[in-house]
């Protein structure tokens, strides 16, 4: 949600060979008298049949010599056709590639997710939030500073509750109200260990008691670095697609592991996605402290 094959080329040059032909010389016309007596020209011995010499081949034409580069240029060598039988030395034909499992998830059943995980949970389950009641902070944060902000906002409400003398009973979860290409607007909860009383005030001037969000959803688990989350958002529109499953506009991470590196393989992030119809609790809203 946040944020080589070599290629080469021959070039073969061809030179066209023209071949000439020679011409056989003309005969000389025969003339019938003798040329300037009157006479009648004698009678014409007869012609001796010979046989006339065999034609001699035209020679071959020479191969045309490659063209002198100019002075100061360099001729490029020409390199002969090759035809390969073997594959590039960096192309991976797969048999030497050791394909590995994905490592199994730790055992999170002790974990206080908003809906306790199985031992070995699905990747995609339908579940039922129950209402928990929660301390809650809203704030608003750039796509880039998403997890330095949240991070603050978490602190916040464990420090707040740490003042109360209130204990906390569950994960960190953010559910994210609003978004937008620039970033987002979010509500931070911490699940508390039991309810407030009804007329307690204020944990201070920006934060406030309230319930998580309740209802059907469907839980999706993101097994990868949180810079990768975006790639499960991709999945999960496709599988409420597929599903013709509409949800809600919200969406709801509960951080299972602790994120303070995006690029930590060990994350593991529940995200709920609610779907259409379900209703909602009223939010206590926040109250001013003295």
């Amino acid at each position: 949600m946040f944020a080589s094959c070599g290629l080469w080329a021959l070039t073969l040059a061809t030179t066209s060979i023209t071949s000439f032909a020679e011409e056989a010389p003309r005969a000389t016309p025969t003339v019938g008298t003798t040329v300037g007596t009157g006479e009648p020209a004698p009678a014409a011995t007869p012609a001796t049949t010979t046989k006339a010499p065999e034609a001699t081949p035209a020679p071959e034409a020479p191969v045309a010599s490659p063209a002198v580069p100019a002075a100061g240029d360099t001729a490029p060598a020409t390199q002969p056709i090759q035809e390969r039988t073997d594959p590039p030395a960096n192309y991976d034909t797969g048999q030497n590639h050791e394909v590995t499992a994905p490592e199994p998830l730790p055992d999170l059943t002790n974990v206080p997710t908003l809906v306790p995980m199985p031992k070995e949970p699905p990747d995609v389950q339908e579940v039922e939030i129950p209402a928990k009641p929660v301390a809650i902070i809203s704030g608003d944060s750039t796509w880039d500073d998403s997890i330095v902000n949240l991070a603050e906002a978490f602190k916040k409400l464990d420090a707040a509750l740490a003042k109360a003398g209130k204990k906390s009973a569950g994960r960190p979860v953010a559910v994210f109200t609003k978004s937008t290409e620039d970033g987002f607007s979010y509500d931070a909860l911490i699940p508390l260990a039991e309810a407030p009383a009804a007329d307690a005030t204020a944990l201070a001037d920006n934060i406030r008691y309230g319930t998580s969000p309740i209802g059907k959803a469907i839980r999706f688990i993101h097994k990868d670095p949180y810079e990768l989350i975006s790639m499960t958002y991709e999945g999960i529109a496709l599988y409420m697609e597929n599903k013709n499953l509409v949800g809600k506009d919200e969406l709801i991470e509960e951080y299972v592991t602790d994120i303070t590196d995006q690029a930590d393989k060990k994350t593991i992030v529940n995200i709920y996605i609610q779907l259409e119809n379900t209703p909602q609790p009223a939010q206590k809203p926040a109250e001013q402290t003295n």
